[in-house]
């Protein structure tokens, strides 16, 4: 397993260099000056030539291209044109609300979408799997942007039961100090976006599940434990649902980087200040250094959760490490 994880920690360093060209390019393959795209077609050319050396745009492009990769390595990721602080300070006082919503539906479409999908393949043909079947078609078609808007409207303007808009107390603190009302807050203000979030990806990880399952309850070994008199539960929880879950598991990392898409439009929708807010504030504002660290941040995230998703994969399924290994070799 050692072997496999530091082979899968070098194959991330083409990954990342890569991440770094595109990340570099989204300056470059601006139409027209950038500096001019900020400033204006009314700027002074003494205007437009201070951005342009601040932006590194007076260079030769190898050596914006090095000096960014070098930047970027020692945690310079530039200076916002509109805030006028540096990008990586913006970044980490958004990050932690962007984490927190993220690994809540990402836990949430997870668990979701496996219940679902193994009491469909369970009762495969009966109402219930008819259900969880239309269920999740309509979680797969439904877009985000007007499942959000359907949710705040119902739930929050004609009830009144959770907040439209805004983030409560950060989770965490409210989990470390035992304060019940801050706590109560931070989940009512997490419930609309986490719901929103997670819907499309629990229907997508419950039809994984159900085609998964269906193949798996008819295995040798599966026929095998029911045959020893083992109870329904049994079989599921000790022989099937183990090797069942292995084919979606290679997915869930594609899974989380569809998810951190979605969220630059949930937070957008609910007011939620983490990075995607920011992506859309940073877009509209044509701040280009801010939407280069934002992608940057995004692509690090991504990259790491599937790293993570393989390296559990891999210990999970030995023949994984085998084939890469050998493919490697």
């Amino acid at each position: 397993m050692t072997r496999y994880a530091l082979l899968r920690l070098w194959l991330v360093v083409p990954t990342l260099a890569g991440v770094l060209l595109f990340v570099f390019a989204l300056l470059e393959l601006v139409p027209g000056d950038p500096a001019v795209v900020f400033l204006g077609e009314n700027a002074t050319p003494e205007a437009v030539a201070s951005l342009r050396e601040e932006l590194g745009l007076d260079r030769p492009l190898p050596v914006r291209l090095f000096d960014y990769g070098w930047d970027v390595l020692r945690g310079d990721l530039g200076q916002s044109i509109f805030q006028r602080e540096p990008v990586l300070d913006i970044v980490l006082r958004r990050l932690p609300a962007t984490l927190e919503l993220a690994f809540a539906s990402f836990l949430l479409a997870v668990l979701s979408g496996v219940a679902l999908g193994t009491m469909a393949a369970l009762w495969r043909g009966s109402f219930l799997d008819v259900a969880a079947s239309a269920v999740a078609q309509l979680g797969v078609s439904m877009p985000v942007f007007w499942l959000g808007i359907l949710l705040m409207a119902w739930l929050s303007v004609d009830w009144g039961w959770l907040p439209a808009v805004g983030r409560g107390e950060p989770l965490v603190s409210a989990l470390t100090s035992g304060d019940i009302r801050a706590l109560t807050d931070a989940l009512a203000h997490l419930v609309l976006p986490t719901v929103t979030l997670a819907i499309h990806h629990a229907a997508v990880i419950s039809r994984l599940v159900r085609a998964s399952m269906l193949t798996t309850l008819h295995e040798e070994y599966v026929v095998a434990a029911h045959a020893r008199g083992l109870t329904l539960s049994h079989v599921t929880a000790a022989h099937a649902l183990s090797n069942a879950i292995l084919p979606v598991l290679s997915v869930l990392g594609v899974r989380f980087g569809a998810l951190l898409g979605g969220a630059v439009l949930t937070e957008s929708i609910f007011g939620w200040p983490g990075l995607g807010q920011l992506a859309v504030t940073a877009i509209s504002e044509r701040d280009l250094p801010l939407v280069q660290g934002v992608v940057l941040i995004f692509a690090l995230m991504f990259i790491l959760v599937n790293l993570l998703v393989d390296l559990a994969h891999a210990s999970l399924d030995p023949r994984i490490r085998f084939a890469t290994l050998k493919a490697h070799a």
